[in-house]
């Protein structure tokens, strides 16, 4: 009996372990020491273990009913969760070897509480690096077979994209001016780290591909570098190098060093980049903002004028919101350019660009202008989109978290934008809200223990003809 129970206990401490590593991109280090909510750990795993042990040690008999309340406590968790364990071959893997573990460590352990308190411990631990070990093994093979499909598509351009910001929306418009000229394929989503691009080359690029557009994000120094060896890419955009990660970088100049990773290609012809890279404009690179002017935004619209080799051009792309956009745009149609497209080909196809999903998206409901831009997390594209909503004549209301990922006061810095501009301020989360409501002097802020409550607070706190922004929509765990 507790046997049985420590193993109950070993696998629903397992299964919390695995939710938290799967959040954070299964790196160790982060999910303890980098993770948004540290109180979780103790409410979730720390506390229900020292009170699991105490139970063993005092009352044995009622150790089935404390790991059952604890399996009851996680299951009640994670159904509350939005944002929920995804089942993949990696965590059905890990789970099968959980089991297995902890019966081998349980068994060591016998029926005495400090060799069983010791054993769970050892169970969950020896998963999660054997499990590493095991992905290891097979990524390795991954990667190798996405090598030689690409290797054997010698027709096959393939352009890298990567940025502290709009690297997704980048590639979305890439994908829309060539498409029309090419049989192109785009990353999907934001699948932009080593693994998933070897799995998506694997299981998704076809054979018959002429360009292939691929995403490239980064945690920390190399990650770029282990893509662009895979790529071996043809050409090159770097975005806007900004503060976000910054936790994990220490320095915009470490975050600018991994970037700049994606120009170790033997073969590279073209590279697009962002000023704030710090590269020159010569024969094989060109800095694209520079040559953006004259940029207009409002709800309806994006105009803007582009320098295409020495000409300058007008562009007016309806239902693209955000004035960031236009530097966007001008990276992909700059790319576009030397990849054989002219100058009214890249104009007549920038009118079909729509904004990337959840990011600046409008939709008008029950005489509400919602404005989806929960993907964008950092200050200069909140501020754009806040500066963009003060265009509007109504009252407005703002639904953020704050921004997330970045330097000491920068939500402070968000919020004295904001409060130029929001009647109302909806702070979903706990994590930024003092420093949010600290510059909040003049809208009126309403702040959330839970997102679930936010449906109720949106009935409540806005009304037809108001404009509703949701700025970078954080999962719970964070």
């Amino acid at each position: 009996m507790i046997g049985f129970s420590a193993w109950i206990f070993a696998v629903t401490l397992g299964f919390y372990t695995i939710c938290s590593l799967q959040w954070y991109s299964y790196r160790v280090e982060r999910a303890l020491f980098h993770c948004a909510k540290p109180k979780w750990h103790l409410y979730f795993a720390l506390a229900p273990f020292v009170l699991f042990v105490l139970v063993l040690a005092l009352l044995p008999k009622l150790s089935l009913i404390i790991a059952i309340a604890y399996a009851g406590l996680i299951v009640y968790w994670q159904l509350k969760m939005a944002t929920k364990l995804v089942l993949t071959d990696r965590t059905t893997r890990y789970f099968l070897l959980l089991a297995f573990v902890s019966i081998l460590c349980l068994f060591w352990g016998g029926k005495k509480w400090y060799l069983l308190a010791p054993a769970i411990i050892i169970a969950v631990v020896l998963s999660v690096y054997i499990s590493a070990f095991i992905e290891k093994k097979l990524g390795k093979k991954y990667i190798q077979k996405a090598k030689e499909k690409l290797g054997a598509m010698p027709n096959l351009k393939i352009v890298l994209i990567t940025a502290s910001y709009g690297k997704t929306s980048i590639k979305n418009y890439l994908k829309t001016l060539l498409d029309e000229s090419y049989k192109t394929y785009a990353s999907p989503r934001s699948v932009n780290t080593l693994m998933g691009l070897a799995a998506d080359i694997n299981d998704n690029l076809a054979n018959n591909t002429q360009i292939y557009i691929a995403e490239a994000g980064a945690r920390a120094k190399g990650d770029i570098a282990e893509i662009a060896k895979l790529l071996n890419p043809h050409c090159v955009i770097i975005g806007q190098i900004g503060d976000a990660h910054i936790e994990y970088f220490k320095s915009i100049d470490a975050v600018r060093a991994t970037k700049l990773e994606a120009l170790q290609s033997a073969r590279l012809e073209r590279i697009v980049a962002h000023s704030s890279t710090g590269l020159s404009d010569d024969e094989k690179c060109v800095i694209y903002d520079k040559n953006v002017k004259n940029v207009k935004a409002s709800l309806d619209a994006l105009s803007f004028e582009l320098k295409i080799a020495k000409d300058n051009f007008g562009f007016e792309i309806p239902k693209l919101l955000g004035e960031f956009n236009a530097a966007n745009v001008a990276a992909a149609a700059l790319m576009a350019s030397y990849l054989g497209l002219n100058a009214t080909q890249i104009d007549a196809r920038s009118k079909h660009i729509k904004n990337a999903e959840h990011r600046l998206n409008r939709m008008d409901n029950a005489g509400k202008i919602i404005i989806d831009d929960g993907f964008n997390g950092n200050f200069e594209g909140m501020s754009a989109s806040y500066r963009l909503c003060a265009t509007y004549n109504g009252s407005k209301v703002l639904v953020t978290p704050g921004i997330i990922e970045g330097q000491k006061g920068i939500n402070a810095k968000l919020a004295k934008v904001a409060d130029g501009v929001f009647e109302t301020v909806i702070i979903t989360s706990t994590l930024n809200a003092a420093e949010l409501k600290s510059e909040l002097k003049h809208a009126k802020v309403v702040e959330l223990k839970h997102k679930s409550e936010l449906v109720a607070a949106l009935a409540k706190h806005s009304k037809a003809g108001d404009l509703v922004l949701f700025s970078n929509d954080a999962p719970e765990y964070i």
